[in-house]
């Protein structure tokens, strides 16, 4: 047996499609991480997979994310967005035009083309894309909760976790045809028992923070460098500290480096009004545009420009040196530790968007590991357990989080309180609601029941708390949650009083 680094990428937005020909602000969201993450995602798996026995990793895509990218009308907005994109790029072509841009303005041209190749290679199914990469063992799909609820704060309606998940799982078997093996839990937030959920639904394994795993009773043996086995039979990995932290971090990680290019200096908000008018047409606001042309560094005027073969070339030495420090911490934990894992689970948007060099730091991660055979491997959660056999400790792990604190305080706050009434009432009125369309066999309430279903999940995505708890598009995120409460209320009474 040997050792194995496991990257885990979770790929999830709310659901903000809206009926409306137009883009809104919020749908620009999905559009940025679809040409910026998920398509160059793609494109390098597929690369390497051709290149190398196959970059092995785990990804999960939320059933919200995978449903816009499956719709029509959002598809469309993404085509006419990359259209209006091809154009912003050749007016920014001329207008850097013998600059300290030029460059990086002919580079994203370059960037959208290639996006829209990739979209156009796999015909606009970016799911089946994923798909035929799980079926050729690439990359392994993992399942997530139905609407990216964050589960610990619905421990006292375990019903309401039960059908979160169960939910999720469906939608997965529509997707991909099969059961899923391992399970991402939403903020990787988990309370003792949890696992007992998962274990009915035939899940394998799970992912904890790393307190989640070094606080569990007994205390493991091996810290988060190999999983456990849970009271319910099943498996939990535990997210490794160091590593991600070393890419993650805006204070420590890689993407702080002073070459890499600045991601909130653009051009949406550098530039006249006058000039990205026919951009700005859709949102009726400014907006970023992916236009951007400062480095991290500063200089004495200001942002320092940016300079793409320096980026490319630190993002490189930073893929060695990522490879490098996990050769290193894999030869300590050999001395003790019989095939440790180290596990590398990461927001998939990280890479390309937040981090624009970040596809790139990946490629070179897949490159290094395949060419200096560094005493581990790249592997995927499956195959490692089924590499370990009956090995593995005992132990239960304790209720934890990622995110600001470790232990829910981004989802469940004072300031929260007023939604946790409504949404930890709402799974007991739907019982109520299911009874009577029961009794009633009629259609319209049926019909009415689904609704409520539907409003209830939305309502329950971790996003709108997490937005509000870090004041990022918080009216929007309010407008939303309130929505969703008033249509189960209106729905419930309708079908009360039939």
């Amino acid at each position: 047996m040997s050792s194995s680094l496991i990257f885990v990428l979770h790929a999830h937005l709310p659901y903000v499609r809206q009926s409306s020909a137009q883009s809104t602000i919020e749908e620009l969201w999905f559009i940025e991480a679809m040409w910026e993450t998920y398509l160059p995602l793609l494109d390098l798996l597929q690369k390497n997979s051709q290149r190398h026995s196959g970059p092995a990793m785990a990804i999960s895509i939320s059933p919200p994310l995978a449903e816009m990218m499956r719709d029509p009308l959002m598809n469309e907005k993404f085509r006419s967005h990359m259209k209006a994109l091809e154009t912003l790029a050749a007016s920014e072509v001329k207008r850097t035009k013998g600059t300290d841009h030029e460059t990086t303005a002919l580079l994203y041209i370059e960037k959208i083309k290639a996006a829209i190749k990739i979209y156009k290679k796999c015909g606009g199914d970016v799911i089946a894309a994923f798909s035929q990469l799980f079926d050729s063992g690439v990359v392994e799909m993992l399942a997530t909760s139905a609407t990216h609820a964050f589960l610990p704060a619905y421990e006292s309606v375990p019903e309401a976790v039960r059908f979160q998940v169960r939910a999720g799982i469906e939608y997965y078997e529509r997707l991909f045809g099969r059961r899923p093996k391992g399970f991402w839990l939403p903020e990787c937030g988990y309370y003792e028992g949890l696992d007992l959920i998962l274990r009915d639904e035939a899940i394998e394994y799970f992912f904890v923070e790393a307190h989640g795993l070094i606080n569990g009773s007994p205390l493991p043996g091996f810290s988060v460098h190999k999983p456990v086995i849970t009271p319910s039979g099943i498996a939990a990995f535990g997210r490794d500290t160091k590593s991600c932290s070393q890419v993650w971090s805006a204070e420590s990680g890689y993407p702080g480096a002073a070459s890499y290019r600045d991601f909130y200096r653009d051009i949406g908000f550098d530039l006249s009004a006058d000039y990205l008018s026919g951009f700005f047409h859709d949102f009726g606001a400014r907006v970023f545009t992916g236009f951007k042309y400062h480095a991290v560094a500063r200089s004495l005027t200001g942002k320092a420009s940016y300079n793409r073969s320096q980026a490319a070339e630190q993002a490189y030495d930073h893929a060695i040196h990522f490879i490098a420090e996990r050769t290193i911490d894999f030869a300590e934990l050999s001395e003790y530790c019989d095939a440790p894992v180290i596990v590398a689970a990461f927001d998939a948007e990280l890479f390309g968007h937040w981090w624009f060099e970040g596809i790139e730091w990946l490629s070179g991660v897949i490159e290094v590991a395949a060419k200096k055979r560094p005493g581990f491997k790249l592997n995927t959660p499956s195959a490692y357990l089924l590499e370990c056999g009956d090995s593995l400790q005992k132990s239960c792990p304790s209720a934890s989080s990622w995110g600001e604190g470790g232990y829910n305080a981004c989802w469940i706050s004072s300031g929260s309180s007023e939604f946790y009434r409504h949404l930890l009432e709402q799974p007991v009125m739907l019982k109520q609601m299911l009874y009577e369309s029961y009794n009633r066999r009629c259609r319209i309430t049926q019909s009415a029941v689904m609704q409520a279903v539907r409003e209830m999940l939305l309502a329950q995505s971790s996003d709108w708390l997490f937005l509000m708890q870090k004041n990022r598009a918080r009216a929007y995120a309010e407008k939303r949650l309130a929505d969703h409460i008033k249509n189960f209320l209106s729905i419930f009474d309708q079908v009360m009083q039939n």
